[in-house]
């Protein structure tokens, strides 16, 4: 309960001392007068400028909004009582000397326990130590100033089930209906293994397709390092072996020549692979061009779609003009079901027209990507054939290795050309060596490919492992969620429900009570015209009132009996005589009350006793 405030100086406010009563203050004054300031000097003494952060300090907009210009102090002191104990808070909002003290007004000294001053905050906020409420908490349930503005059916029926899904989970942030729709929509966008345009059903898929490969490159290995030490021996048997030079220039010419071929041979088999590579993938895109120019024959004509929907769209809205037109002025019903059907008939297809043409343009977009990588292949296997001077085709390459052993036969038949050479041991190994060279190079190759595919089948599975842990973690936060529904929640949420009915029969004197809740919204019955009430028929008013009912419910659930309530500008809409009576039930409220109006009615009516009325 608030007892004194001493403003040193806060907006307008200077050197300003107010005392309040524990029951109803009444706080009024025109407008500027600085109602809103000394509501928000409230606030900002429990709470600080702050807005929530464990991390660091973070100022709102607030700071400077209320930094006073006519003198260099910031700040003031708040007395309160809490269970029993009288404290002075002191703060400076300086923040180069900001500082913040609370006095046991009994002992005369510095309270220590200061730890829960940052639950929430950077900034120290004694309301979080002493209320247990965040900031947050404190503003939406006890400092109001939006009753004015939340009073609408939509926002009552908000409020109630904010408040019914805190009875079942404790806390007054999470919605249970916004919990379930959130984990329902992450689970679908996790998708499951069988769906395959889903994240789990594409990985599934990759990784099947992965292992796959694995199972065919096994022996790959083992292969490759029985080349490499067939190679070794190679080269070290090749070292060994001594070249007869007793056999003249001829036998050189004949030797240079050889190598030559096998170079061009060594060539034209490493040109082969990439062409056939590069043929495999033409093939691939040309099949799929090949099948959208089958689905859409339109495509492979270079046509465009255009559904010339809009003429439907003209037709539909004629048609409906003529409908409208039929019933009201010609008063005919036949007349306008049938300009009415017409209207809907072509609306469907102009519907259905732009759905064609936006999939058109799409499968165009589709196509057009195909053809681009069309060119590009095909670019890449010019350049490779130009890089590699080989014949543009596997079937030549395989008339030119022809061509060349013929020529290396020739070589090893003709003995003035080389036949020591063509017969000698050290050609037997150059020829191993070439052939075994070039395994080598496609077995290196496939190594890579393997390796790469082995890291993506590790990734794979991690992301696999990561979506089913999420999906399994959603699942039982849905258990859990399903959990907090039992009949002990059905008890607290009778009594919630009994306490909105108890506060609006208190306000209303009796006239308003029994809400339920019903198929489409929220009812109250109104005993003096003996009807049930859907919220859509209450007035402005009543909303406001129910509004309020419903947080003081909430403030019920949470606790804190002597935590007081800040209104700001609430009831307004209230008549002279409905206001009054809601000021005498107010003012035997069990909570201190602290009510903030410009409104001239409500000051009239603070003339009543028994409430502590202060002018600004």
């Amino acid at each position: 309960m608030i007892e004194r405030i001493e403003i040193y100086g806060f907006g307008k406010f200077q050197n300003t001392i107010l005392e309040f009563s524990p029951g109803f203050n009444g706080i009024y004054g025109e407008n500027e007068a600085g109602k809103s300031t000394l509501f928000q000097f409230i606030v900002a003494m429990f709470y600080g400028f702050s807005k929530d952060s464990k991390f660091k300090k973070i100022y709102n907009e607030n700071w400077d909004s209320y930094r006073p210009l006519e003198t260099s102090q910031y700040g003031g002191t708040l007395d309160f009582s809490w269970r029993g104990r009288s404290y002075r808070l002191e703060r400076n909002f300086l923040k180069d000397q900001e500082s913040c003290k609370v006095w046991d007004l009994e002992t005369k000294e510095i309270w220590k326990k200061t730890e829960g001053f940052y639950t929430y905050s950077r900034i120290p906020q004694p309301g979080a130590l002493f209320f247990q409420l965040s900031q947050e908490e404190f503003l939406q349930y006890f400092a109001l100033q939006d009753l004015k503005n939340l009073s609408s059916t939509e926002n009552i029926e908000k409020e109630i089930l904010k408040g019914d899904s805190f009875l079942q989970t404790g806390a007054l942030e999470l919605s249970l209906e916004e919990a379930f729709s959130y984990l329902g929509e992450e689970e679908k966008k996790i998708g499951t293994m069988k769906a395959l345009k889903t994240p789990l059903g594409r990985l599934e898929k990759e990784i099947q397709t992965l292992e796959r490969a694995a199972i065919g490159s096994q022996g790959l290995e083992e292969k490759y390092l029985y080349f490499l030490d067939r190679q070794g021996k190679l080269e070290k048997e090749r070292e060994e072996v001594k070249f007869d030079e007793g056999h003249g220039r001829e036998r050189e010419e004949s030797k240079e020549r050889a190598s030559y071929i096998y170079d061009e041979m060594n060539r034209c088999m490493e040109g082969k692979a990439i062409l056939m590579d590069l043929d495999r993938r033409i093939d691939e895109n040309n099949e799929k061009m090949d099948d959208m120019e089958n689905r859409y024959p339109w495509i492979g004509r270079g046509e465009e779609i255009s559904q010339n929907s809009l003429l439907f769209l003209i037709g539909a809205i004629l048609g409906f003009l003529g409908g409208i037109g039929n019933f009201f002025v010609m008063e005919s019903f036949l007349g306008a079901m049938i300009f009415f059907g017409f209207g809907i008939l072509f609306l469907g297809i102009f519907l259905w027209k732009q759905k064609r043409e936006k999939e058109g343009k799409l499968v165009q977009k589709q196509y057009m990507a195909l053809f681009h990588l069309q060119d590009q292949l095909l670019y890449e296997r010019e350049e490779k054939v130009k890089e590699l001077q080989i014949p543009d085709s596997a079937k030549s390459i395989e008339e030119k290795m022809k061509e060349l052993k013929k020529e290396m036969d020739t070589l090893g038949k003709n003995q003035s050309s080389g036949d020591l050479w063509e017969k000698s041991p050290e050609r037997e190994i150059e020829i191993q060596m070439a052939q075994l060279d070039i395994e080598l190079k496609h077995l290196e190759k496939e190594r890579i490919e393997e390796g790469e595919r082995q890291i993506r089948l590790k990734e794979a599975k991690k992301e696999r492992e990561a979506l089913l842990f999420r999906k399994e973690a959603i699942e039982k936060s849905r258990n859990l969620l399903a959990s907090l529904s039992s009949e002990k929640t059905q008890d607290a949420r009778s009594q919630f429900y009994g306490k909105i009915n108890d506060s609006m029969e208190w306000f209303t004197k009796g006239r308003y009570k029994n809400i339920r809740k019903g198929d489409e919204g929220f009812y109250l019955t109104d005993s003096l015209h003996g009807k049930n009430l859907h919220q859509s028929q209450l007035s402005t008013s009543t909303l406001e009132l129910l509004l309020f009912s419903i947080r003081l419910s909430m403030m019920d659930a949470k606790g804190n009996e002597e935590v007081p309530i800040l209104l700001e500008d609430a009831f307004v809409h209230m008549d002279e005589e409905r206001s009054k009576q809601l000021l005498i039930t107010m003012r035997d409220f069990p909570r201190q009350v602290l009510w903030f109006t410009s409104n001239r009615g409500w000051m009239e009516s603070f003339e009543l006793k028994n409430i502590n009325k202060i002018q600004l």
